[in-house]
């Protein structure tokens, strides 16, 4: 499926579900991208967060020992996460315009970005109406699943620009979306394939535009 590329990016703005409670934990966040010395920021959304053990701010047990499992792995670099439960691609850009991301005078040497996930899901409950219908792509809406492609498409492609704004010199890493669908080969193999695309074609504009490798560079 080909990824139209006149699609413009959703228009940035805060979470409206859990309103108070994301505007707090943006606000935290930001204050945490301030803070010297960090040479990764993950960015996404309640599957990056919960690297922090958290869901919304709110400590999860299923994730007690993420943060433990991320200092053993990554520690020398120092992760910051910088992820909500929840966002699409317009409440991160969101986060990035609003001091979400660190200054360009203590930016990372490395971000990871995984986000899309919400918007599909956000377009299917949009369509269907109801919030828990469109938690999951099922095989009777994968049609509007299909439609948020291009739009989740641009708005990553966005982020991915304010990234690089933000932060020149660094690496950009990006992952590709977890499955949605209902069932293994169902239909929601036509969004896999649709989204892998964009998402493929997306990684293949970073490494044709990422910087020279830099000294003690893992890749």
């Amino acid at each position: 499926l080909p990824i139209a590329s006149d699609v413009p990016p959703p228009e940035p703005e805060p979470q409206e579900v859990n309103a108070v409670a994301w505007r707090k934990f943006a606000d935290a966040l930001a204050d945490e991208a301030r803070i010297d010395g960090s040479k990764l920021v993950l960015l996404g959304d309640s599957i990056t967060e919960a690297w922090r053990g958290t869901q919304m701010d709110v400590r999860q047990k299923q994730y007690d020992r993420a943060g433990d499992l991320v200092r053993k792995e990554l520690g020398e670099l120092d992760p910051r996460v910088l992820a909500i439960a929840g966002d699409q691609t317009k409440h991160l850009m969101w986060r990035l315009e609003h001091g979400g991301f660190p200054a360009e005078n203590n930016s990372p040497e490395y971000v990871a970005l995984m986000i899309g996930t919400n918007d599909v899901g956000a377009a299917v409950r949009t369509k269907n109406g109801g919030w828990q219908n469109g938690m999951c792509v099922s095989d009777d809406n994968i049609g509007d699943s299909l439609d948020a492609v291009d739009p989740t498409v641009a708005g990553v492609k966005a982020i991915i620009g304010k990234v690089r704004k933000l932060a020149p010199k660094a690496r950009v890493v990006v992952l590709g979306l977890t499955p949605r669908g209902e069932r293994y080969g169902g239909a929601g193999d036509s969004f896999e394939d649709a989204m892998g695309s964009g998402v493929h074609t997306i990684q293949e504009e970073q490494v044709s535009s990422s910087p020279e490798p830099m000294e003690n560079d893992p890749a």
